[in-house]
């Protein structure tokens, strides 16, 4: 008997694979999100993100809204105006923003400076859109100077 062979094309697949997915956790699940990096600082000191477009982070975050079909999303990085500008976009989206600042390889002085600016300005956005979960020192005692031997991660 000859094998027969069904051609789908992959939005098809992806999308079927989506809804069952979606369907069968969206009673189960209040958070459905991504990681969304604004520019993370590396072992080099480079920005994982070089250049913020705004007009490129507003068109990235509406399909993570829509296409993904996202409700939440974290927003990271190490400078917290572009986490700022991001979440805002994000919440107008409708999305829950888990704001999320990363400051790399600093000492404990600058890391607590920056840990309180960072929930000063989360505390602004929930005031306004609600739906703002701030989530800092991810790592703290690996990326703060003066908890591990060492001057990096590496």
């Amino acid at each position: 008997m000859p094998a027969v062979f069904y051609m789908v094309s992959w939005h098809d697949f992806s999308f079927h694979i989506r809804r069952q997915i979606i369907g069968k956790y969206s009673q189960e699940m209040k958070y459905r999100g991504i990681n969304y990096d604004v520019g993370t600082k590396t072992l080099k000191g480079e920005l994982t993100r070089p250049s913020f477009d705004i007009d490129t982070v507003a068109s990235e975050l509406e399909i993570i809204q829509s296409v993904l079909h996202c409700n939440a999303i974290r927003i990271s990085g190490l400078d917290i105006d572009r986490i700022v500008v991001a979440s805002e976009i994000a919440l107008s989206l409708g999305l829950t923003v888990w704001f999320s600042p990363s400051l790399h390889y600093d000492n404990q002085q600058n890391t607590y400076q920056y840990i309180l600016q960072s929930a000063k300005q989360a505390e602004k956005l929930r005031s306004k859109y609600e739906q703002v979960i701030l989530v800092i020192a991810c790592e703290l005692s690996l990326f703060t100077e003066g908890f591990v031997r060492g001057h990096t991660g590496e």
